[in-house]
């Protein structure tokens, strides 16, 4: 009978040990379960790295390519502003030749317009230009006051004494006329 009694409880036992192992494999199961997940998140980790610092390598080549294409977009900008100033000099230039064309076309026409005049003094049987009276009138104070400027010259023709008064810088004098 110690045998029947003792059985139950060797199977008691037995079936405690069985369903303390089952905890146990369960728990280590867990902790296997636990550390594949850590080590895959370590992977995925790992790979989302190499995938950040693949992105960041491709960022700092677009960013150059990028910075590349900045410089030779600049100087073809500032190559554009040189032909570009070029250009409008030349063009200012052309504008100016025309202006000077044109200024020279009016002032050829006005001359062109305006006739060949003389005029004559004629007084009892003399007759004299007027422009030969006022080149003595000239020469005359040439010789009387040498370095001075002739600006302006008013002629007074008086016929009647056969003499010719003038008045040279807004000066007159007795002695500045020129016979006839």
């Amino acid at each position: 009978m110690k045998n029947e009694t003792t059985a139950p409880k060797a199977a008691a036992e037995t079936k405690e040990t069985v369903k303390t192992v089952s905890e146990k494999a369960a728990e280590v199961q867990d902790k296997v379960a636990d550390q594949m997940a850590a080590v895959k998140a370590a992977k995925t980790e790992a790979k989302a790295e190499k995938k950040a610092e693949k992105a960041g390598k491709k960022a700092e080549k677009a960013e150059a390519k990028v910075e590349k294409k900045a410089e030779k977009a600049e100087k073809k900008a500032e190559k554009a502003e040189v032909k570009v100033e070029k250009k409008a000099e030349k063009a200012e230039k052309k504008v100016e030749k025309k202006a000077e064309k044109a200024a020279e076309k009016k002032t050829a026409a006005k001359k062109t317009a305006e006739p060949k005049t003389n005029v004559f003094v004629e007084y009892q049987d003399m007759q004299i230009r007027a422009k030969d009276i006022l080149k003595l009138a000239q020469k005359d104070f040439k010789k009387r006051q040498r370095g001075v400027t002739i600006k302006t010259l008013e002629l007074y023709i008086k016929p009647e004494e056969n003499v010719a008064y003038y008045v040279v810088n807004g000066e007159g004098s007795p002695d500045y006329c020129v016979f006839l």
